[in-house]
């Protein structure tokens, strides 16, 4: 479970860090589109902040269903995938050692 909620937080961190340098590029853009860049990084922000919350909660909706361990780890994750709606292409449930269940475009 730790894996996965590091990669979702690795994967957040990679996303805001292509933001940050894309928004740089258009920073030295012609000084009529600056005008309107501050307003396109508030909507950027807002974007990014409701697609981690997305994440969140599918994150906290698969951990809710197994720390219950009445539901199948599957169950789990595809209820974490469709809560994460389409901020999430897919959702691993891992033990110890391995991946037990996969939801989404990732699985086999």
């Amino acid at each position: 479970m730790r894996v996965a909620i590091l990669s979702t937080l690795l994967l957040l961190a990679v996303y805001t860090a292509v933001a940050i340098v894309r928004i740089g590029r258009e920073a030295r853009a012609a000084p009529s589109q600056n005008l309107v860049l501050p307003s396109r990084t508030e909507a950027l922000a807002a974007r990014i902040d409701a697609e981690g919350a997305a994440l969140r909660a599918g994150l906290t909706a698969a951990h809710e269903l197994l720390q219950r361990k009445a539901d199948p780890p599957l169950d789990a994750a595809e209820t974490g995938l469709a809560v994460a709606g389409g901020a999430a292409s897919a959702l691993a449930v891992m033990d110890d050692q391995e991946v037990i269940a996969v939801a989404g475009k990732a699985s086999r």
